[in-house]
């Protein structure tokens, strides 16, 4: 299967504050946009779901291919969990002109509403309302704020013979979202790889509502998804509520890879911290154990360092413990299981650990031959799978309940094509000597 992969950098933009009428990712949009206008003679129907759809670029240019006859599918969460504070002047890319004044939410409720009160032949817009939650003590949670699990940016192009071409992003092409170090990639699928996409999204349609049938002062809290059979393969696999036991497996996968590791590992993410970790067994049906205890890639991240290998990680939040260190960064919104990562890595050799605010790409390098490239980061929150979840109340949320399962949307590709990898090392490269890159380890 031949790749591709694009990248993203706020050092392209004279500031990197500034918010673009074409989104988050300027570079990542036209080559988005190039794929699709390529299609246009040869593609039947296209599957397509980011957690938030604010671009009216990508909406036209979809609307334009729906109405040239292909079948155009949307997924993406409810309105309600577009952010709707801090709205900010939102400019034209070439001249910096200030084009008009908005938030996520006001931005996409223009291309709910087109959708909602017209259908566009040919183009089904749905939405994915499933939350997760695990703990009676979460934050307080209302319309706004709500955890919704759709966290995946991708899509499929399903030509008339057959063939299909698969796509993935770090970005979510988001207007009201400041540029971050970002990445595209295509993927030319074979048949394997199209039939196993195929079935995650008529499984994620399945679970989904049509825009014209969705309840906007509805309580979706308890949304119930409809279980099917886990398609994957070695190079394709999906994170889903509908999957049992999808992030467990995906984990496993992502452990195996590493185990095969003999030179080197670069992992790059937004969050990392794949320490080992508990759950309530009683909320997974598949355990035996009250508590039960989940080896994750830690143990082995560690054992390679033992073994020689050369190990490098890169994230955009860090935390250390240490108050006076940690203020330099930014700190994930629970520090405990990063205090512990960063705590075992400190005295490794040939570990080295940088950090920089915009890293949102999220892949790892295996000896420079293989990249597990993923929609999602690297902690306990993104693998565990609860499928019988019951809270009846929550100390924060008083008279909420929620009776449902825990489980993130997520994607991920194992990418071999040796050019498409060649350019994964040089963009860590480049990374890892981006001025607003900060090394943490080894200290000097």
């Amino acid at each position: 299967m031949g790749s591709k992969v694009y990248f993203e950098s706020p050092i392209n933009y004279p500031n990197k504050f500034d918010f673009y009428d074409v989104g988050s990712t300027p570079n990542l949009l036209k080559s988005l946009l190039d794929v699709l206008d390529n299609c246009k003679n040869t593609c039947k129907e296209i599957y397509l779901s980011f957690y938030l759809f604010n671009n009216s670029f990508i909406n036209d240019k979809l609307t334009e291919l729906a109405l040239l006859g292909i079948t155009v599918n949307v997924v993406t969460i409810p309105i309600e969990g577009y952010d709707a504070s801090s709205p900010k002047d939102i400019r034209d890319l070439e001249t910096r002109n200030i084009l008009f004044n908005g938030t996520k939410y006001s931005i996409a409720r223009h291309i709910f509403g087109t959708h909602f009160k017209k259908k566009v032949p040919n183009f089904n817009f749905s939405i994915f309302p499933h939350i997760y939650l695990r703990s009676e003590n979460v934050k307080t949670f209302s319309r706004g704020n709500m955890p919704y699990s759709l966290h995946i940016k991708s899509f499929l192009l399903v030509n008339k013979d057959g063939t299909s071409t698969l796509g993935m992003s770090s970005s979510n092409f988001a207007v009201r979202d400041l540029v971050k170090e970002e990445s595209l990639l295509i993927v030319d699928a074979d048949l394997q790889t199209t039939d196993v996409n195929l079935e995650f999204y008529k499984s994620l349609l399945l679970c989904s509502i049509p825009i014209s049938e969705f309840d906007f002062n509805g309580d979706y809290t308890n949304y119930k998804v409809v279980s099917n059979k886990n398609s994957c393969s070695e190079k394709l696999m999906f994170i889903a509520p509908f999957y049992k036991n999808s992030g467990f497996s995906v984990e496993d996968r992502i452990c195996e890879l590493l185990i095969s590791a003999k030179k080197s590992i670069k992992i790059v993410g937004q969050h990392i911290c794949p320490i080992n970790y508990t759950y309530q067994g009683k909320w997974n049906s598949s355990s035996v154990n009250a508590i039960e205890e989940r080896s994750s890639l830690l143990p082995i991240i560690i054992e390679k360092c033992k073994e020689g290998l050369c190990v490098e990680f890169l994230s955009q939040t860090f935390a250390s413990g240490d108050p006076k260190e940690d203020s330099k960064y930014r700190n994930p919104a629970n520090t405990s299981s990063f205090v512990t990562f960063y705590n075992s890595l400190k005295n490794c050799k040939d570990v080295s650990y940088y950090v920089n605010e915009n890293i949102h790409s999220k892949y790892i390098i295996i000896d420079d031959t293989q990249v597990i490239y993923t929609s999602f980061n690297y902690t306990p929150t993104q693998f565990i799978y609860l499928d019988q979840v019951s809270i009846d109340n929550f100390k924060n949320n008083p008279g909420k309940s929620y009776h449902g399962i825990y489980s993130e949307v997520g994607q991920f590709f194992l990418v071999s094509d040796i050019e498409c990898v060649t350019n994964f090392v040089q963009n860590f490269t480049d990374l890892i000597t981006r001025q607003a890159t900060v090394k943490v380890l080894p200290k000097s």
